[in-house]
């Protein structure tokens, strides 16, 4: 959602969510990837902190909300949850996507030879698993924020060219 949020963004902000992290753990069997070869998708998953961003829906809110619902709900991927979000001194409340753990695309702890695997090899009607994260940590980076774990899946195996 960092790089696409399909949705006009009034403003953004820097922020913390503390007790979920981010993490490659969801399975993309068509956007990013297939049944066959299913891609690694992020998704929120329960210990530690994430950096990200928090999103002011813009334009006509209700209509945005159900497109932005459907995208992230359709599958059952995924758990709506109002959590904090720290940004500077502020503490703003936001609807994020936490990964459904019930749900069959939910992929457990996969390991980083798998998760590199996928990057490498798996592609949907969305694109290229790879792109799909090579645009997230950009966007993260654009905003100041450092994805580590992202930029080393991103170098392993020559992935990346940085």
């Amino acid at each position: 959602m960092i790089w696409n949020p399909i949705f006009p963004v009034e403003f953004s902000l820097s922020a913390t969510i503390h007790g979920y992290h981010r993490s490659l753990c969801m399975n993309s069997i068509r956007g990013r990837g297939s049944i066959v070869n299913p891609g690694a998708m992020l998704g929120l998953d329960p210990g530690g902190s994430c950096k990200g961003l928090v999103m002011k829906v813009g334009g006509d809110v209700p209509n945005e909300l159900k497109l932005l619902w459907r995208r992230e709900m359709m599958s059952g991927a995924y758990n709506p949850k109002w959590l904090d979000a720290e940004s500077g001194d502020r503490s703003i409340r936001a609807l994020t996507f936490v990964a459904n753990r019930a749900s069959d695309h939910h992929a457990g702890r996969l390991t980083d030879k798998e998760v590199t695997r996928r990057l490498a090899t798996a592609s949907g009607i969305g694109g290229s698993n790879f792109d799909y994260v090579r645009r997230t940590q950009e966007s993260l980076e654009a905003h100041g924020i450092q994805d580590a774990k992202l930029w080393r899946f991103l170098r392993t195996q020559g992935l990346s060219d940085r």
